[in-house]
Formats: C-alpha cells, structure tokens, sequence
C-alpha cells in the first residue's frame, strides 16, 4: 500500500463495526480506544513492554474496531501506513 486512500480503504474493509464512512469509523474508534485506555490505566496487561507485550496491548486498544488487533504489518503484509496526513514509520 503506497498511498493513505490505500490504507483509509484497508482500515474500512477491516472494521469489525460494518461502518462505512472514515469519519464515522475514526469517532468510534477515537471513542472506544479511549474508554479501551481507561481500563488499561486501572488494569495494565502485565509485561515488560517488549514487543509481544506492546502486540496485547495493541490487541486490547482495538479488538472491538479491527480484524487486525495485535497484527502487525508483517502479519498483515502492508508495508505502508498513514492515517490523513500522518505517515506511520516504514517497518524493516
């Protein structure tokens, strides 16, 4: 994926909330990793912050928006991502 509409489309066609709109999509999920953050603050997954810990947190944060939760790029074979203007570091 080379470009955020290609990503912006992934992220649609890989919500598990059927939303349809990116606007609508980033409120939920802007909305839900919030109150998902909450309960982490009061009860943190236990780890050292490596990265299979950094993967459950990131699965916690969005099982309820994404097919993806815990994936990373590798898993997913995307190289690129970027949300609107923001471009995520490239993985090696």
């Amino acid at each position: 994926m080379h470009h955020n509409d290609d990503f912006e489309d992934y992220l649609l066609k890989h919500n598990i909330l059927n939303v349809t709109s990116l606007e609508t999509l980033y409120k939920l999920e802007n909305d839900i990793t919030y109150q998902k953050s909450l309960i982490l603050k009061k009860n943190p997954i236990p780890g050292e912050f490596d990265y299979a810990h950094l993967k459950k947190i990131h699965h916690f944060l969005f099982e309820d928006i994404y097919d993806f939760a815990g994936m990373d790029r590798f898993e997913l074979g995307v190289e690129y991502f970027g949300k609107g203007n923001s471009k995520f570091i490239l993985g090696s």
